[in-house]
């Protein structure tokens, strides 16, 4: 049986590690270590991979080495989301919506997914960052993409403080706030052609306009 292989929820492996991921492609097998501290050997082998999945906030590498991939069957969450205060070590989002563009252009944009992600926010719940959402949401459109995942932050304790330290203080907003939220933005994706689907979120069932969704939807995947 072909396996997915998702690279990676866990770290951003096309904008820091992609040297790597292209070593491991060129063996065949990648070494990894589980989030139990286990050492294990994934095979890349194109024969065994039925869809690779490339997570990221910048394609940007990935797009200058694309041919490394050619022999796989790509699937690509790009996080794109505009808020500075809060990850201002990444490209401009004018940039990264031309990464976006690129990649449906060279794989079609039904391999594209769109992670609006994480919702955050702040200062006792006035602030938030989905300001810039109506924005992306319809340039994605344009592109043809029709799916969005989004879930609210949790607030881990390594989160919080490294936010408060940076003078934003997180807000964690009562349900009836997140639903108000979700049911916004669904809205909005509507009327941009792209599906709402909320990603390992309690509570959000029976909003109109958004969907419930996995990480890697395997389905899906084998829909395309």
């Amino acid at each position: 049986m072909k396996t997915v292989i998702s690279a990676s929820r866990r770290t951003d492996i096309p904008a820091f590690y992609l040297p790597w991921l292209i070593r491991c492609i060129q063996l065949g097998s990648a070494e990894i270590v589980t989030p139990r501290g286990l050492k294990k050997c994934v095979s890349l082998h194109p024969d065994h991979v039925h869809s690779l999945v490339l997570w990221s906030k910048n394609f940007h590498y990935f797009l200058k080495q694309k041919n490394a991939f050619k022999e796989y069957r790509l699937y690509f969450h790009f996080t794109l989301n505009d808020c500075p205060e809060l990850e201002p070590n990444i490209p401009g989002l004018q940039e990264r919506l031309e990464q976006a563009r690129a990649l449906a252009g060279c794989f079609g944009p039904a391999c594209l997914n769109w992670r609006f992600d994480p919702v955050v926010f702040w200062d006792g719940g006035r602030k938030d960052n989905t300001g810039r959402f109506a924005y992306i949401a319809e340039r994605m459109g344009r592109l043809g993409v029709r799916r969005c995942t989004f879930s609210f932050c949790t607030h881990y304790r390594r989160t919080v403080v490294r936010t408060r330290a940076a003078g934003i203080p997180l807000y964690d907003p009562p349900l009836d706030l997140k639903r108000e939220t979700a049911a916004r933005l669904g809205r909005i994706a509507r009327s941009c052609g792209i599906g709402l689907f909320a990603c390992s979120q309690s509570g959000l069932d029976g909003i109109e306009n958004v969907a419930v969704a996995r990480c890697i939807d395997g389905a899906y995947l084998q829909e395309l």
